[in-house]
This record gives structure tokens, sequence and C-alpha cells, in this order.
């Protein structure tokens, strides 16, 4: 029942054959009516005329409706919680779904890219849809061949950039009235190419979808040659040098993040200093004094994004001084070994059960010698007090530079730390150290103690890389300066010990005529096949269980015939719930290699 001034009884007052007023106008409750007050007079629920109609909350006429939920304290959510379009909005004849969802029109959906109108589950059809990649108004380079009508020379170039691959399945297209702004056409022209494009099978159109490139239309021709493959990975790997990626410490770095763009100050999302943030110096000064004896001052730490870039900087600078041969342990990584070959002759310096042979290393004529006194790598063997006294003494008397990778350096076991061999000699020792192990090769960052004398080239050198990553450094001065730092690697030190014993007890209890050694730190240790055994046979055998893993020789460069059979194994992956199926293929697959058995 309507009154002349136009306004609508509420439900109380309505008549029960005429519930929902026939105009379109606001509909006016009770508690409208009384001024200055947030509820009814009687603290009752108001109800609207919609409301008294079983299963529809909003008025069809798409005004909005003045329920009791808006008397609800401040805070509380209302029950619909979809838009409200007003009725100078809407459409003649378009009213308001009852399922409360916003009314969309087409040229919203292309514009704004967003979901179905009706934001109802998404049917087999909507997920046969290709991965959206990128929002569906995003820039898009087009050029247009000149012969033609505008009309034809769009849809030749549209085509052409799906054809060739440029334009993947699912990337999202410029709105119509977007692209014929980037292009100067009119939005018709372009409206029109769309639906041609749709029509011929190039494109998909779907309201709340925007306009975006079809799955399938830019499948490669069958007489193409296709990409190679990368090298299928085994189901166990064991491989070393890895740390377990599961164990990264998420939150703490999430919360190290958003501190650090918190707080970072404006020149952190600059270029500066080619040494790196000082924040970051000064808090990694702090703790290598604490946890390796290292003695820099933080002017003379220089941030790189890892060993690799370290090694490659300090092969650069000690070419620019004149030092004409490098001697590098053997084995050794051979990426490593060819990085520096790249740029200086290298001399291969074999082991012995103390570390590197200091008498070889003499004979050589290096000038500079790259080792790993902590846990050499691959070797396992951890430097003796008495090879580092000599290593120090050759570095005095011929004038020379250690570059000492602290690998890992982190990672004890069995055995008391042992400070850096950069604490007893600053001068002559270049320490390098990095995050790769201890959280892990994502966040590329090392750093270099630089002795005084090779500061001012190491930085000229660094200057060069244009390596900044001003963020990812004070992400990191915050987890160290909070202890997240120490407290993760507490964590994952425990748990590569336990990996360790597994691994130390399945070789003992399966293959007892082989021997592992290196198990006092780091991430791996060194198998020893049984006598009669070869690496190819091993090789052979883990291949054919799915397991992945090094050969000793694999990372020898010379003496060959000097070690036993071997392989290298890491522990650090695969990730927990595999490892006892990992450890089980190994010695499964190694028994056979063992000698037959007594008669």
């Amino acid at each position: 029942m309507s009154y002349p001034n136009g306004h609508a009884t509420s439900a109380n007052q309505a008549q029960p054959t005429d519930r929902r007023p026939p105009n379109n106008i606001p509909t006016t409750t009770a508690k409208q009516a009384q001024p200055k007050r947030r509820g009814p007079a009687n603290n009752a629920p108001t109800t609207t005329a919609d409301q008294a109609q079983p299963g529809i909350r909003r008025p069809a006429n798409n005004a909005p409706a003045a329920t009791a939920d808006h008397a609800k304290p401040k805070g509380r959510h209302q029950t619909n919680n979809a838009p409200v379009t007003t009725t100078d909005h809407a459409e003649p004849g378009n009213r308001r779904p009852a399922n409360n969802a916003p009314t969309t029109t087409a040229d919203e959906a292309e514009s704004k890219g967003r979901g179905p109108a009706n934001n109802a589950p998404a049917t087999n059809a909507d997920r046969a849809q290709p991965k959206r990649r990128g929002p569906a108004n995003a820039e898009l380079l087009l050029e247009l061949p000149r012969h033609g009508t505008r009309r034809h020379a769009l849809e030749e170039a549209l085509r052409t950039a799906v054809r060739d691959g440029r334009l993947a399945a699912g990337t999202g297209l410029p709105s119509s009235r977007d692209l014929a702004a980037q292009l100067g056409l009119s939005r018709g022209t372009v409206t029109t190419v769309y639906e041609q494009l749709v029509a011929e099978g190039w494109l998909t159109a779907r309201q709340g979808a925007g306009t975006r490139v079809a799955a399938g239309a830019n499948a490669p021709d069958q007489h193409t040659a296709a990409p190679p493959r990368p090298d299928a990975t085994h189901r166990f790997d064991l491989r070393p040098g890895r740390p377990d990626v599961g164990a990264f410490p998420r939150n703490a770095w999430a919360r190290a993040m958003r501190a650090a763009l918190r707080d970072a100050p404006a020149e952190a999302f600059g270029f500066g200093d080619p040494r790196g943030r000082p924040e970051l110096r000064t808090t990694l000064a702090a703790y290598l004094g604490r946890v390796r004896g290292v003695r820099v001052d933080p002017a003379y730490l220089v941030i790189c994004s890892g060993y690799t870039q370290a090694l490659g900087l300090l092969a650069e600078v000690f070419a620019e001084l004149g030092v004409d041969r490098v001697g590098m342990e053997d084995p050794s990584i051979d990426d490593h070994v060819r990085l520096v070959a790249s740029r200086l002759p290298v001399a291969d310096i074999p082991l012995d059960a103390n570390g590197i042979r200091v008498d070889a290393l003499a004979a050589s004529g290096a000038r500079v010698a790259v080792c790993t006194p902590a846990h050499q790598f691959p070797a396992g063997v951890a430097m003796s007090a008495d090879r580092r006294t000599a290593l120090l003494a050759w570095a005095d008397d011929r004038d020379s530079w250690i570059v000492e990778d602290d690998y890992d350096g982190e990672f004890r076991y069995d055995r008391h730390p042992t400070a850096a061999l950069q604490s007893r000699r600053p001068a002559r020792v270049v320490y390098v150290g990095s995050t790769s192990k201890t959280i892990g090769p994502a966040v590329r960052l090392g750093w270099i103690a630089c002795p005084p004398a090779l500061l001012e080239p190491l930085l000229a050198a660094k200057r060069r890389t244009h390596d900044w990553r001003h963020l990812d450094q004070l992400a990191l001065a915050r987890l160290v300066d909070t202890g997240a730092y120490d407290r993760h690697l507490r964590t994952v030190r425990r748990g590569y010990r336990r990996r360790r014993d597994l691994l130390t007890d399945a070789i003992r209890n399966n293959l007892p005529h082989s021997t592992i050694r290196g198990l006092e730190a780091g991430l791996h240790a060194v198998l020893e096949l049984p006598p009669g055994s070869t690496e190819a046979a091993a090789r052979t055998a883990l291949t054919a269980a799915s397991v992945t893993t090094f050969a000793l020789t694999d990372l020898l460069r010379t003496d060959r015939d000097h070690y036993p059979p071997s392989l290298v194994i890491g522990y650090a992956t695969p990730a927990a719930r595999d490892y006892p199926a990992a450890l089980d293929a190994l010695t499964n697959a190694l028994i056979g290699l063992g000698p037959p058995p007594a008669t």
C-alpha cells in the first residue's frame, strides 16, 4: 500500500497481500523515523517490508534498506556484506539478484578484471580456463602493420603475438577502452577485433574475467622441435652441498623483512655503498667475532651475493695486483676452479688427513691459497692445528694471501669449535662466509672480511657488479640482532645431527665392510666403498635405486689413484619424511658391492 508522499509502510503496517512497495523508492523503517535514536523505541528489531518476505533480504528495487543491523554496535558485520546499488545506477528492468551479489556490467568486468558477477563457485568450464597471467587491463606493446585497415592491422598484430608465444595462454589483455587509448583507435574498433578473435578461438571473454588469450591458441607447431627438457631428478637426492630448504625460517624471515621495509631509510632504496648496508656490516662484525673469532672492523666487511661472487671478485683483485698463480685444494668444486682459472692460472694442491699440503703449495709457486679449514669439501677433513700454523707461516714468509672459505663452519657436532684461521692473521687471511647453508640458497648474501691492503681494489671490482640487495641485508641484520638467526641455527644443527646419526647407523648396520668419515662437522660425509668395489658399479646400482649422489673422483682433478673408491653423501636432504626411505634405498643398493661371504 503506497501513500501520495511516496513513502512505503514498514512490515508492521504493510498489507498482507502487498508487502513489496511497487515503486523504486527507498524503504523507510520505523527506526529511521525516530530522531537521534540508533534503534526502535521498544528495543525490538525493526523489520522492513523486504525482511518480511521469506528468503529475500534485499529489496528488489535495488534501494538501500535500513534494517535492525544498522543499529548494531560499531564493528559488527552485517549479514549480507554485499554492496548496494541505488536506483539511480540501476538499469530499468535489471533488478538485483536475490543472492546479494553485486551487479557488474560487461564493461566493468572488462576494465576491472573481476570474477564472475554472482560470486558463485567456479564451474568445470571455469576450471578449464588457462591460468591467468597478469591483470586484464595491463599495458600491451603492439606494432600495427601499415598495410590494410586499422582493424585488420590490429587483428593480425594480436594473432602474431599469440602465435609467436609472446602472449601466453591466460594472459590478460587491456580493456577495449585502454587498448584503444594506447593505440589511438576507436573503442568500437578494438571491441570488434576482440569479438572476431574470440570467435576464431584466439581469445576468450567472460564477464568478470576480462579478455584473455585462449588455452591452446599458441600451441607450438608440430614440426618445431621441442625445447630440451631438464635432466630428470632421482627420487632420493643425497648430493652434498645442499641444505634442508624445508627448514627455511619463513616466519622469522617474514618478520625481519617487514621490519626492514617499515624502518628502512630512504637511501636504502638506492644504490649506496658497495660494501653494503652499514647496519648489516656492524651486526656481522659483532656476530662473526662472537661465534667464529673473526677480527674485523665493519669498515672492512664487504657484503656480496655469496661465496661464488666473492671468489670471482677476489680472483679479479689478485689478477690486478699481479698474482701469477692461485693454489686450490684438490679435490674441490670444479665450478670454483674454473671461475678462478678464467682470470689466473690454478695449481692443484693435494690434501692429506690434516688438510691442504703446505709443502706442495710452496712447491707450486702460488701466491694465493684457497682452502676450507673448518670442513673441507668434499674430503671432509678438518685442518689440524699444526697445519694451520704451517699455512700461516707460508703466507708470512712469501708475502702471500690465504682465502678462507668457512664452509660448514657453523655445523659442528663431535668436536670443540675452532676459531676461524683469520683470527690469527687478519692482515693475511681473507675470510668468506655466506647464508647459503645456514638459511638457504634463496637468500643470496655473503660477506668478505677483507685485509686493509685489499679493500680499495675489492670495492672497485664490487662497484662493477651493480649488485644491491639492501632490503635483504636489512632483513638479515634484523634476524641476527633479534637472536632469531642463532635460534634457527640451533634448530637446524640438531636436525642435521639427527640425520647424520641415522646415516651412520644405516651404514654400520647394513654395510659393515664400508667406512664412513668426515662426520665431525658439516652437511656431508665420505663413504669409502668395500674392498673390490668400484665407483662405477656403485653409481649403476644407485641409479637403479633412484638415488643420486657424487663419486669422489667426480671432484678430483689429479692423483685419482690416491683415494679409495668413495661416495660423497649429503645428509641434509631429502625432506624429513623421505629421509629414512632414502637411507634404505642407499644401503640396499650398495649391499651387493661388498666382498662375497666367507665359505
